[in-house]
């Protein structure tokens, strides 16, 4: 048996004198001054699920499950949860904090596989006490980006769309305009587009509020809105949405500045985290 080579620790000639490669606190002040508004919201994973019973008709398994303790399969989320309405994902504590979001995109692809989609990514880098969790979700609010739904009115006046409709101002030739919606359109109980009388204006035949939802009280009055059961498509601007896929490390950096020794400091946090498209709105 061989005896490792014992190999002694470098030890600098001066250890209190070792390099700094980042300055923590001129990242903070980057990160406060460069840095966009995000709505941060945490996610937790929500306890509801469908019982294996639930899904069988009659049987020895049947009975082996009522028998026992085991919530049978319970791989399905209930559809029906009032809390996190089947995703499985509960978001709370709610926070405005500024952080970089860098590499945006949205990749729209059209006719895919499984219908249309966009695979989109976002570098998202925070300060270190707010540090984000895999299913953690950012809107940044300081961006509009333009959402397309084609939704069947309910006999609700207000309805949600996807996501909230959000204000977004156009430098135009004739002036800055304020944008929420740019075009609508509905059919009939037949689903098909009328000749005439499909394209609806807001301000005319309906309205957004503050809430960012759409309200159809003006159209019903007048009786231009889509009818319960008809079909409408909207065109309109909403905050892009992300959610964490890759939770950023938490890292830390040595400095010597302005004290006898060196001391850790926690480094900002870079995250990737992927774009919310089609069927993946917010209630």
């Amino acid at each position: 048996m061989t005896m490792p080579f014992p190999l002694p620790p470098f030890v600098p000639s001066k250890p209190n004198q070792s390099r700094v490669d980042v300055d923590p606190d001129k990242q903070r002040r980057f990160l406060q001054q460069n840095g966009l508004r995000l709505l941060w919201e945490r996610a937790a994973l929500c306890p509801c699920g469908v019982r294996g019973t639930a899904l069988l008709a009659t049987g020895p398994l049947r009975s082996d499950l009522l028998a026992s303790d085991t919530p049978g399969d319970a791989q399905t989320h209930d559809p029906d949860c009032p809390t996190c309405f089947g995703e499985g994902v509960i978001y709370y504590a709610s926070e405005e904090i500024r952080a970089l979001a860098l590499g945006m995109q949205i990749n729209y692809q059209p006719q895919g596989m499984i219908g249309d989609y966009a695979p989109g990514y976002a570098a998202i880098t925070t300060f270190p006490e707010h540090q984000p969790n895999y299913r953690d979700r950012f809107t940044v609010l300081d961006t509009q980006i333009l959402y397309q739904d084609v939704k069947i009115r309910t006999a609700e006046t207000v309805e949600a769309l996807r996501f909230p409709v959000a204000a977004r101002t156009l430098r135009l030739a004739s002036g800055d305009v304020s944008a929420r919606t740019l075009y609508a359109i509905k059919t009939g109980l037949d689903w098909r587009v009328p000749s005439s009388g499909a394209v609806m204006q807001e301000g005319v035949d309906f309205t957004v509020t503050p809430a960012g939802l759409i309200s159809w009280a003006l159209g019903d009055d007048l009786g231009t809105a889509p009818v319960e059961g008809a079909r409408y498509s909207i065109s309109y601007f909403s905050n892009p949405r992300f959610v964490v896929v890759d939770p950023g490390f938490p890292r830390s950096s040595r400095t010597i500045k302005k004290q006898a020794t060196d001391t850790p400091k926690q480094l900002a946090i870079r995250s990737i985290a992927r774009a919310l498209w089609l069927g993946e709105g917010v209630a």
